[in-house]
């Protein structure tokens, strides 16, 4: 070719603009392969292909993106989680999140549940603070309590024959407390001492409770377990505490337990030393 060649940002603009394409067919057509109509119904085809794809990956992109975000988002509240349970051993008053204007994912509720890292979350500024502050007055008024309070308690319960609700995703079946104050969100283990998982939720009458008491019947759902497999009819359970729980119930809290709750505290201890000598220790 004679003249100024384009440079190689220039042949990519044409290329990407379909010029080079263009050409082609016009060649096409010069040659007798097929005739302008044919070449410009391929053109407009080519553009429509070329358009799609470029769609699909923006498309693949945005995904990724949302995704990547999400996860960052995720990885924080984690962190966020795990600082303010390392700073409640030393001052469970500072060991809380604050929430401003945030929204708060399912699993770090679920978290926070579960390690009993309190969330304020509000809207407005002075409203956040004033929620916070409020729980720090009424929570020093008896640190004592409101520490054995967050602990898991200690509870027997039995699942009910001819009571299931529903086998899997969750487990739904009826069960009846043996002994003790059953709550939400508390780990529990079978008469072998294997974790079972954790009550998600109590229902009595198709309405949630928060605490189910001696003698009381309830429905009970748990996560990621089927009836027929890790647990069954009549079987037996028992909350169960972490080690550093158990140990502070030995220590601290055992006046607070009543006569069948410390008959049952020494049924989990005695289950869980056969599998962990130092627990409670």
């Amino acid at each position: 070719m004679k003249g100024a060649q384009p440079s190689d940002t220039v042949k990519a603009i044409l290329s990407y603009k379909g010029v080079y394409m263009k050409k082609h067919l016009l060649v096409g057509v010069e040659k007798g392969a097929f005739d302008e109509n044919e070449a410009q119904n391929r053109f407009d085809k080519w553009i429509a292909d070329k358009e799609s794809k470029i769609s699909d990956k923006k498309s693949n992109l945005d995904k990724e993106n949302q995704a990547a975000k999400k996860a960052k988002l995720e990885a924080e509240k984690l962190y966020n989680e795990e600082k303010a349970k390392a700073i409640k051993e030393k001052d469970r008053h500072l060991g809380v999140i604050l929430s401003f204007n945030v929204k708060i994912f399912d699993d770090a509720v679920v978290e926070s549940e579960e390690s009993h890292v309190r969330i304020f979350d509000d809207k407005i500024i002075y409203s956040l603070i004033d929620n916070y502050s409020l729980w720090v007055e009424q929570d020093s008024a008896d640190v004592d309590s409101a520490i054995f309070n967050e602990m898991t308690p200690i509870v027997k319960f039995t699942f009910l024959k001819g009571y299931i609700f529903r086998n899997n995703n969750p487990a739904v079946f009826g069960i009846i407390v043996d002994a003790g104050k059953l709550r939400q969100k508390i780990p529990f283990m079978n008469e072998s001492g294997k974790k079972v998982g954790i009550v998600h939720q109590l229902q009595n009458d198709g309405k949630t409770v928060p605490i189910a008491k001696t003698g009381e019947e309830v429905a009970c759902s748990v996560q990621n377990i089927t009836i027929g497999r890790q647990i069954s009819e009549e079987d037996i359970f028992y909350s169960l505490p972490t080690p550093d729980e158990a140990k502070k119930l030995l220590k601290n809290y055992m006046h607070k337990l009543n006569p069948e709750e410390s008959k049952i505290f020494s049924k989990i201890l005695e289950i869980q030393r056969k599998i962990n000598p130092v627990y409670g220790y």
